[in-house]
């Protein structure tokens, strides 16, 4: 427990500061630790609905064929590569 504000930290999946308050992690990103540093991005070929993530395991791969760009906050953000239908 902190004793002044300016201790407090935003908890995992959770970004922002003492002054600024703390606000959940975006679909398409997640953030693991305790503090005030920016959530991550899913990474390519992965996709995230979900506020609040706290682990890269949340990001969800696409199919099999397709990619998406990081960040992604919908299945049908993957795309077929090249070659490949659906």
């Amino acid at each position: 427990r902190s004793s002044t504000v300016n201790e407090c930290v935003c908890r995992p999946g959770y970004t922002g500061s003492y002054d600024s308050g703390c606000h959940a992690c975006s679909a398409g990103t997640y953030k693991t630790e305790n503090g005030t540093m920016a959530c991550i991005n899913c990474k390519e070929g992965t996709f995230n609905t979900e506020e609040a993530s706290t682990h890269p395991a949340q990001c969800i791969v696409c199919a099999a064929g397709s990619h998406s760009r990081s960040g992604s906050v919908m299945r049908t953000n993957c795309s077929c590569n090249r070659g490949y239908y659906g």
